[in-house]
């Protein structure tokens, strides 16, 4: 008897384990879809991929080249809500590497990134702008706020890095 008790509870062990595997379901207007799982979302919300690739010579010793770029990866999530990464690798210096959340808006992007560069952890504002097949990614001075992100001092005193649309791998 005790036997079949442990089958028993083993069975709806597993099967409730089982359940919660299930996809969730969502309301989609007035009707219902399965989600797809996050690792196959890339292909529902449409993941992007930017970047720009700089060569130059170096002026010393053995003239060899030297290459800066810039990594800029954003997924579309549920509705305006977006997350990336966005890394700049300059050419034998110190390189960001950032991942962010935020919105996108009519091609204007805003998101709050986790950023570490020069050994620093930091949060800062990331803007942004797509355009047909390219990302314009915006920089200027930044002061920190009171709740210790970096935002941008003069929106209107911007420049841009504009990076072109590549396969995501």
């Amino acid at each position: 008897m005790n036997r079949l008790l442990i089958i028993a509870a083993a069975g709806l062990l597993l099967t409730g384990c089982n359940n919660r595997e299930k996809k969730d379901a969502v309301s989609v207007g007035d009707t219902v879809q399965d989600t797809i799982p996050a690792a196959e979302n890339k292909e529902v919300f449409g993941k992007q991929c930017y970047l720009q690739v700089t060569t130059g010579k170096a002026d010393y010793g053995d003239r060899k080249t030297l290459s800066d770029s810039i990594i800029f990866n954003i997924e579309k999530r549920d509705g305006d809500s977006i997350w990336g990464i966005y890394h700049w690798k300059p050419a034998e210096k110190d390189k960001k590497i950032a991942t962010f959340k935020g919105e996108i808006k009519g091609g204007e992007g805003r998101a709050i990134a986790n950023s570490q560069a020069e050994g620093m952890n930091y949060k800062e504002e990331v803007l942004f702008t797509l355009k047909d097949n390219t990302l314009s990614v915006k920089s200027g001075e930044m002061a920190e706020g009171k709740d210790g992100i970096w935002y941008y001092k003069d929106k209107s005193k911007l420049s841009e890095q504009v990076l072109s649309k590549v396969d995501c791998k």
